[in-house]
C-alpha cells in the first residue's frame, strides 16, 4: 500500500521533472517519422503549462509541429489537459515507482500512455495507439537543456 509520504515523494519528483526546457526526439512507427524540437514546462499558479515546437520530414517536405497542454497536480494524481480544455490523461499515484500509465479513448481509438521518469533531466513518454484504422507507436525522449542552450532557446522564441 502506498503511504501519503510515498505519494508526495512521487508527485514531487514529477513536479520537479516537469519544469524547465528540454530537447525532444520523437519516433513514430506508422508512417515512420522522427521529430525533433524543444519543449518548455512553465509553472503557473497551480499547474504546469507545456509547449513544444518541432519539425519532421514527411514525403521529402519539412513539416513543423506545435503542441500545448496543461499538467494539473492534485494531492494524489497528475491530470493532462489538451489545448481545448479536455482531459487526456489522469495518472493516479498507485505505487512507489516513477512509471505513470493511463489509457485515453478518442472516438474508436485507444491511446495507452506510459511516462517513465529516469531522472529530473531525462524522461520518456510512450504511446501505443490502436483502433479500427490506426496502429502505431510514438516514443518521445526528453533531455533537459543546459542553461546556455535555454538562453538561446528563449532568444529564438522571442523573435
Amino acid at each position: 500500500m502506498l503511504t501519503n509520504y510515498m505519494k508526495k515523494k512521487q508527485l514531487l519528483l514529477a513536479k520537479t521533472t516537469f519544469q524547465g526546457a528540454f530537447y525532444f526526439t520523437r519516433f513514430v512507427t506508422n508512417p515512420k517519422i522522427i521529430m525533433t524540437g524543444s519543449a518548455v514546462f512553465s509553472t503557473t499558479c497551480r499547474d504546469v503549462s507545456y509547449k513544444e515546437n518541432g519539425f519532421y520530414t514527411l514525403n521529402g517536405k519539412k513539416q513543423t509541429c506545435y503542441q500545448h497542454q496543461t499538467f494539473l497536480f492534485t494531492q494524489d494524481s497528475i491530470i493532462i489537459i489538451n489545448s481545448k480544455g479536455e482531459t487526456l490523461h489522469t495518472f493516479n499515484i498507485a505505487d512507489d515507482n516513477t512509471d505513470l500509465k493511463d489509457t485515453h479513448i478518442c472516438k474508436h481509438d485507444r491511446y495507452a500512455i506510459d511516462i517513465n521518469i529516469q531522472s529530473n533531466n531525462d524522461f520518456t513518454i510512450s504511446y501505443r495507439v490502436n483502433g479500427p484504422k490506426k496502429k502505431y507507436n510514438i516514443t518521445t525522449r526528453y533531455r533537459r537543456l543546459k542553461k546556455d542552450h535555454v538562453i538561446n532557446l528563449l532568444l529564438l522564441t522571442e523573435n
